[in-house]
């Protein structure tokens, strides 16, 4: 197949592009490389079925420039990380809506009627409801009500991108008779995944040495989801036999586990703990619980994530100390 994948330099859209182009298709990635530069995705420049292009996708005539049609759009680009959501949440909101319209509408106009896309979505779109006290289920399901909590944090403008993303695809395939889903990742982690991450963060911090050191929201939980494990997911949400059916899908871990936790392994992984902890609040936004259900995803791929936590920290740790920031 013929495949384009949005913010294909990025993370997760990196490691989708590799089993893409080894299972055979031909990939083109489009990025505007301000995040991540051609040395994060070196795939792209020596793997014979992908090609990158430097594109600026709020632009909305970019992709004339792309071959068609493809038959599969995986649309990833974004601005994300709690950084520059927190800086810049107007640029934030118009970029990312931008974007995604523009992405979308080259989809409907340009792609033939049985091609498909895959919207990026996250966690962060019900997350709000948690902070809200809403007392939603936990393992969380798709159904639950979307919720900002307070408009005025800055962070909130990176769930109203990604809410707005993901009512805008599904809309606007159902008018177009086309496929669209969305899917919402919940803490993905691996080797690379940068350095603004809970992770790579107190992998940092152990390195130096820091003392003391700090921990903030160690009773939180997250599910984390190791790479490997959602990107097979992706692509089976993408490929399930049936493109008009759930139009959202949690991609994420099964393994609750709280921040403290998270930190005892990597003090483990990295063989050294510090003599003075502090614990400090959590940071503002963000939420005491976050664990998916996944059962959609099983029910319409057949495949449940389940790589363990204790697995997949030794090779990302052992990447991060080798690959210092």
């Amino acid at each position: 197949m013929r495949v384009l994948v949005t913010g294909g330099a990025g993370f997760i859209g990196r490691n989708i592009v590799d089993q893409l182009a080894g299972r055979g298709d031909e990939v083109f990635v489009v990025d505007n490389l301000s995040r991540h530069g051609l040395a994060s995705n070196p795939e792209s420049r020596t793997h014979p079925n992908v090609t990158l292009v430097e594109l600026d996708l709020t632009d909305q005539y970019a992709l004339e420039s792309l071959p068609s049609p493809v038959d599969r759009v995986y649309h990833l680009a974004g601005i994300v990380g709690v950084g520059p959501v927190s800086s810049r949440p107007a640029h934030v909101l118009r970029i990312n809506t931008l974007v995604t319209m523009n992405v979308c509408d080259w989809f409907v106009s340009h792609c033939p009627p049985g091609a498909r896309l895959l919207f990026a979505s996250t966690s962060e779109v019900y997350g709000g409801a948690l902070l809200a006290g809403f007392g939603l289920p936990v393992p969380t399901p798709e159904g639950v009500p979307f919720v900002i909590a307070d408009s005025g944090l800055p962070r909130a403008s990176y769930a109203m991108s990604k809410m707005w993303g993901e009512m805008y695809c599904r809309f606007i395939g159902e008018a177009n008779g086309r496929a669209a889903r969305s899917v919402r990742y919940h803490n993905v982690y691996g080797p690379g995944m940068g350095y603004e991450h809970v992770i790579p963060q107190v992998i940092r911090r152990i390195v130096s040495r820091a003392e003391p050191f700090r921990i903030h929201g160690e009773n939180e939980t997250r599910a984390f989801c190791w790479i490997g494990d959602a990107v097979e997911a992706t692509i089976r949400v993408m490929e399930a036999a049936d493109p008009s059916a759930s139009s959202v899908v949690h991609i994420g871990g099964l393994e609750e586990v709280t921040v403290g936790e998270v930190y005892e392994k990597l003090f483990r992984l990295c063989a050294w703990r510090p003599r003075h902890l502090v614990r400090g609040d959590s940071a503002p936004g963000s939420v005491p619980r976050r664990c998916p259900d996944v059962t959609r995803l099983r029910q319409l791929t057949g495949y449940t994530p389940s790589t363990p936590l204790d697995e997949g920290l030794v090779p990302t740790t052992r990447w991060y100390l080798e690959h210092p920031e």
